[in-house]
């Protein structure tokens, strides 16, 4: 999973607070009203559809991550994307049964000294305060999210600290830097990676790997389906019973290589085979592996879940 952050102390309070709760013995906090909830996602959506960006939807398990932040900052007087216990926001996103694969990101805020009762006047303007800092509106605006979750707190003390959750599928590698993200054909897909594969083949003097249409099926066929509720590859079998039965007496040895990325996007694109080709690569074990002498043909093949996780399958092949 991918996260972002971004931090921002306002010099103005910016929420309206609406029930009182006890915290502990003579500790009153005020916490924010869904109806407000609702305001700060209106104001995000506003922002998001005026530059062709698609709304985001209020999240049950974001709402909560977001809220329980809040209150922990308050409760414990820190100011932190993590916790003192190093959780991320990734990891609170997880921990109330949040998809893992998923790109999520937060914005923070807190404000010193803040005066209730508040209206909404000052939801608006802590997001004017967001949109104002590029880290934030980054978060805002950013592609590939489709959940917002909102909270926060104010304590007796007028310390405020409020809360903003994003999550969604994400972006392929390299699409907010205006990366060529069109989906490629199988064929399309191997002449990438190959190309990249080669390319640090030959820098180490070893003959090129040739295509196979074979190894490229027989990754295909590990990779899991769409609907697959675990979106894992399972190369515990013999990895010879992937490749299609008329070609699996013409190699003498067949390796495997698989990568995986959370908050990718949801479909695979150019950018995804370079990208795990380069993890590939840069990966001691597995550079070692796509470096062999004998080594003679090379298939590959991507799958994504749609909802965020992508893997790539390598078949490396010995020819007899």
């Amino acid at each position: 999973m991918r996260s972002l952050v971004g931090v921002m102390t306002p010099h103005i309070a910016a929420f309206l607070f609406v029930c009182v709760i006890l915290s502990g013995p003579g500790l009153a906090q005020e916490i924010v009203s869904d109806s407000l909830r609702v305001l700060a996602l209106q104001l995000v959506n506003q922002e998001r559809t005026s530059r062709q960006l698609p709304p985001l939807t209020l999240e049950r398990k974001l709402t909560q991550i977001a809220q329980s932040h809040a209150d922990d900052m308050l409760a414990r007087d820190y100011y932190s994307h993590n916790s003192p216990e190093g959780m991320t926001v990734s990891g609170r996103y997880e921990a109330v049964g949040g998809d893992p694969w998923l790109l999520t990101a937060e914005n923070i805020a807190k404000c010193d000294g803040c005066k209730t009762p508040i209206d909404e006047s000052y939801v608006r303007q802590m997001h004017e305060g967001w949109m104002n800092s590029p880290g934030h509106r980054a978060n805002i605006l950013r592609k590939g999210l489709t959940e917002f979750g909102y909270g926060l707190v104010i304590g007796q003390g007028k310390m405020l600290y409020a809360v903003q959750t994003f999550s969604g599928p994400g972006t392929a590698q390299g699409d907010d830097i205006g990366a060529d993200t069109k989906q490629l054909t199988p064929q399309e897909q191997l002449e990438v990676a190959l190309a990249e594969i080669n390319r640090s083949r030959k820098a180490n003097g070893k003959v090129e790997l040739r295509p196979s249409a074979s190894l490229s099926q027989g990754a295909q066929n590990l990779l899991p389906g769409r609907n697959d509720s675990e979106f894992k590859v399972d190369s515990s079998g013999d990895i010879y019973e992937a490749v299609p039965a008329e070609s699996q007496n013409d190699w003498a040895q067949l390796t495997v290589v698989i990568a995986s990325c959370g908050g990718c996007g949801t479909e695979p694109v150019r950018p995804d085979a370079i990208y795990f080709t380069e993890r590939w690569l840069g990966d001691d074990r597995y550079n070692e592996m796509l470096m062999q002498t004998d080594a003679t043909h090379f298939g590959f093949a991507m799958a994504a879940s749609g909802t965020g996780k992508k893997i790539g399958v390598g078949l490396l092949g010995m020819e007899h």
